[in-house]
Order: structure tokens, then sequence, then C-alpha cells
């Protein structure tokens, strides 16, 4: 994170772990980099920052981006081998077996429509019980994701 006079630069950098054919693994980092424009104002003793004006405020779903990290996650350990069945990841996370298979559907969310929901552009009237419910059913096409995630 750097603060500057103009505002407040946030970096991120996390290690995506990819498994290859013959069991090997390389590591590589997915990186964020969001610039917010703000200034801060003086009154008195009192400092506040004051974000620019136009800037619309964003939706961030800490619980969809959880669903598709878990569902990716045990999706990579069904299709490595590291586990059998959707129901021995159901006991060994201690859920029940009807949510992690609602769950693993998320797995096969879009990269565009997971970015939109990490930087904020995520629709008011989606969120994970609407996709756990079969409300929302993903098209297979990754074309068509775009349109229950972004505004």
């Amino acid at each position: 994170m750097i603060l500057s006079s103009d505002g407040l630069r946030l970096r991120l950098r996390l290690p995506v772990v990819q498994n290859g054919s013959g069991g090997t693994s390389t590591t590589r980092n997915l990186e964020l980099d969001r610039f917010i424009p703000m200034s801060i104002k003086r009154r008195g003793v009192e400092m506040r920052l004051v974000v620019s004006g136009g800037v619309e405020p964003r939706i961030l779903d800490p619980a969809l981006l959880k669903a598709i990290a878990r569902a990716r996650h045990w999706y990579e350990e069904l299709s490595s081998g590291r586990a059998r069945s959707l129901a021995e990841i159901a006991r060994r996370e201690k859920l029940s077996k009807r949510y992690v298979s609602e769950l693993v559907r998320m797995a096969f969310v879009s990269p565009d429509s997971i970015e939109a929901i990490v930087n904020g552009e995520l629709r008011i009237a989606v969120n994970l019980q609407m996709f756990k419910d079969g409300r929302v059913d993903l098209p297979l096409d990754w074309k068509h994701h775009h349109q229950y995630f972004v505004n």
C-alpha cells in the first residue's frame, strides 16, 4: 500500500500453484493493482481522507469469492486424485455433501467474471445463495458468464 498526495495505491501479489503433468507444480503470481484517487483535508487538528468525487462505491462479496476459491481447490483435488469424491471432501471439511456439491459448481466461473468480482464490479442482485439455490445456472460458454456478474 502506497499513500501519496493524490491517492492510495494498493498492490497485491497472490501466489497461485498450478499442477502440471508428471506431478510437477509451478507457482506464479496473480497481481492486483488498484489506485484510489483521494486527498487529505485538514480542519484544525482533524485530518480527513476524501475520496475523489464521481467514484461509484464498489460491491465486494467476500462470501462469493471464498466460495469460488474453495470450489476451485476442491475441483483441483478431485481432478488430481488427491480426493476420491465430494463425499470424502465433505467429511474432511465437516460439511454436508449437498453443500459441497452445490459449491463445487462455482469452480467453473470464468476468469473474467472472477476479475469483475475482485474489482467490485459485481451486480447487486447476484449473491452466493442464488447460485446454491439454482436460481442462477451458469452457462457452459464463458462468454455468457459476464451477464450474471457485471453491472
